[in-house]
């Protein structure tokens, strides 16, 4: 019942004037943490940075720093601090908003835990056991209820809940603690300068959507047989030249064979 729950925070940046920010997805990560009545512990990973204020001024009453330098991989002294810390859920941002930003760390992370993983959260809650629910977000508007035993790992996306305004005073009182870290290897770089090229491939030609009047030399197969229906869709691959003609030999059923 005392485990935390850990939100992964990062450093963002505002599209319109480039400044360090609270990363908006992180932010609704923190919203949706601190509707649970359990510890809530901010998590960071890299350099100390006065942006995390700002989540402390959104509630958060500490920030764990895991110190380390630029271009080291945070996931292992993530990883490492989560097996320590033991938490019933840990949510994230679905992608960070400088760097790469591919949103490949918290599914990283959750590897390493071996926890699943939920992403596009939009609500969490905390059963009287271990277990947890979380309200996820599908494409449409619509949304499915999931429960399951922690360690869970979830993300929150612009789905999640929204933002909440800082507190100067509670950015002062909250507190910063910060760990020292082994640093792993370097990330990898992703630049196009390493990254292997090669030619595109073609794109396969599209099928246009057939009409009653079309004449495509088609049949109507009502109610077909498996096979008859798998030769007709051969023969039409053909004649749109999506795959190379097969044998007379290809086509032909044996309805006696089982």
């Amino acid at each position: 019942m005392n485990a935390p729950v850990v939100v992964l925070l990062s450093v963002g940046r505002s599209a319109v004037s480039g400044r360090p920010r609270p990363a908006e997805r992180d932010a609704r990560a923190v919203s949706a943490a601190l509707e649970l009545t359990c510890p809530v512990i901010g998590l960071h990973a890299g350099a100390e940075h006065d942006v995390l204020r700002s989540y402390l001024g959104m509630g958060l009453s500490a920030v764990v720093v895991l110190a380390l330098p630029d271009g080291a991989d945070p996931v292992p002294a993530i990883a490492a601090y989560l097996t320590n810390a033991a938490p019933r859920l840990v949510l994230s941002g679905s992608r960070a908003e400088t760097g790469d930003g591919s949103g490949l760390l918290p599914y990283e992370v959750a590897r390493i835990l071996q926890a699943p993983l939920v992403p596009s959260v939009a609500a969490v809650s905390l059963g009287t056991t271990e277990e947890v629910e979380v309200l996820q977000a599908l494409a449409g508007g619509r949304r499915r209820r999931l429960r399951g035993l922690g360690p869970l790992v979830a993300t929150v996306d612009l789905q999640g809940p929204s933002v909440r305004q800082i507190a100067r005073g509670l950015a002062r009182r909250g507190s910063v603690t910060v760990l020292p870290t082994t640093p792993a290897e370097a990330v990898r770089s992703y630049s196009p300068e390493v990254l292997d090229t090669r030619p595109s491939r073609a794109r396969p030609r599209r099928i246009g959507p057939a009409s009653a009047s079309s004449d495509v030399g088609g049949r109507l197969l009502v109610a077909p047989e498996p096979r008859d229906a798998a030769a007709e869709i051969l023969r039409l691959l053909e004649r749109e030249q999506i795959i190379a003609p097969l044998s007379p030999t290809s086509h032909t059923t044996n309805r006696d064979h089982r």
